[in-house]
């Protein structure tokens, strides 16, 4: 999203190309507002804080990059777009954007807020993007579809947050989202990787689990999730570089934003099965450890559930990986925690689910 944007849009004079240093210290104290709003005491969560033109500068000129970013890392494992998309709870249309980047058609962005709608109107004049007014449970209010995909960015998270029933309501959501599917459409939630928000997500992916959905990604193992049993986490990270602007104001904020950490889930409507996952295959789902003896692991979790990769500390593989990441692990030694990598062991990139 562009400053000449955010100029427009608050009635900010100035150069369309750059902040002042007034400006970029003022819109950094309004990303550090808005990041506490909405992770830690989640106070702005559901909250018109785009009417805000400080907030605005800092959802337009900083969040919606960090989650264009995000979203380019899912979808573009998921191959080329084609077709109408749908993105529920677009907000100003971070993944709107890049659904357009990835090739689909048309796209309906729908959101609650007369300032997101606004916005969409304006920055996507010229492209094939409908906004269109939503609230959750007033899904008379979306197009019939079919669409291939449709997605719904740090969402799900907002609704019914205080809610004791809050992931049933949210799986009665996407049940009512899948007629909207086309055949072989897919669901995307794409939330933050906070502890708590993190374990509703596994939780609802457990949940839409029993009704029938199939879990595309990121898992292989198509059973209940083995971590939410834990209450351990399980999200994905993204090594990128930021933009300058975007680098500058985390900078200033104090905010670590070089690592992207994310939750999100590729899901199916019920229907015909997925193939089954390759036992060989894994996805990463911790940080670096390592034991007394200098031995490096991670674990991963696959078809078998969760458990210990582990390498000798000088073989160093283990440490160009992230969390989030698939291998296939071929010829993996046996060991009483998990599996080593071993001199004969390749850890490989598995096809993604596009691929398969």
């Amino acid at each position: 999203m562009s400053i000449a944007l955010w100029r427009e849009l608050a009635g900010r004079p100035g150069p369309a190309e750059r902040l002042s240093a007034a400006e970029e210290s003022r819109v950094a104290g309004a990303v550090r507002r808005l990041s506490a709003g909405l992770t830690d005491a989640r106070g702005l969560a559901g909250h018109r804080y785009l009417d805000d033109p400080d907030l605005l500068g800092a959802y337009l000129l900083f969040f919606a990059e960090v989650s264009r970013a995000q979203a380019r890392a899912i979808l573009g494992r998921l191959g080329p777009g084609g077709g109408a998309a749908l993105d529920l709870g677009a907000g100003p249309g971070p993944l709107t954007a890049v659904l357009l980047e990835r090739g689909f058609a048309s796209v309906v962005a729908a959101d609650h807020s007369p300032q997101a709608l606004a916005i969409l109107a304006r920055a996507f004049a010229d492209a094939p993007v409908r906004a269109v007014p939503w609230t959750a449970g007033d899904e008379g209010a979306l197009p019939p579809g079919p669409f291939a995909l449709i997605t719904a960015g740090h969402l799900f998270n907002e609704l019914d947050k205080r809610a004791g029933d809050r992931i049933e309501r949210r799986a009665a959501l996407c049940d009512r989202l899948a007629p909207r599917l086309a055949p072989g459409g897919r669901l995307v939630l794409l939330d933050p990787a906070s502890h708590a928000l993190n374990l509703d997500l596994l939780a609802l992916r457990d949940a839409l689990l029993a009704r029938g959905w199939q879990i595309e990604a990121p898992c292989f193992l198509r059973g209940p999730c083995p971590a939410l049993a834990q209450r351990a986490v399980c999200h994905a990270e993204l090594r990128w570089r930021a933009p300058r602007l975007v680098a500058r104001l985390a900078e200033r904020a104090h905010l670590d934003k070089e690592v992207l950490a994310y939750s999100y889930l590729v899901l199916r409507a019920p229907g015909p099965p997925l193939p089954p996952a390759d036992p060989r295959d894994v996805r990463v789902a911790s940080e670096l450890l390592r034991n007394k003896a200098g031995r490096e692991r991670r674990i991963v979790c696959g078809v078998a559930g969760r458990f210990s990769l582990s390498a000798p500390g000088g073989d160093g593989r283990l440490r160009r990986l992230a969390r989030g990441d698939a291998l296939r692990v071929v010829a993996p030694e046996m060991r009483e925690s998990g599996w080593g990598v071993g001199p004969s062991t390749l850890l490989e990139r598995p096809p993604e689910a596009a691929d398969r």
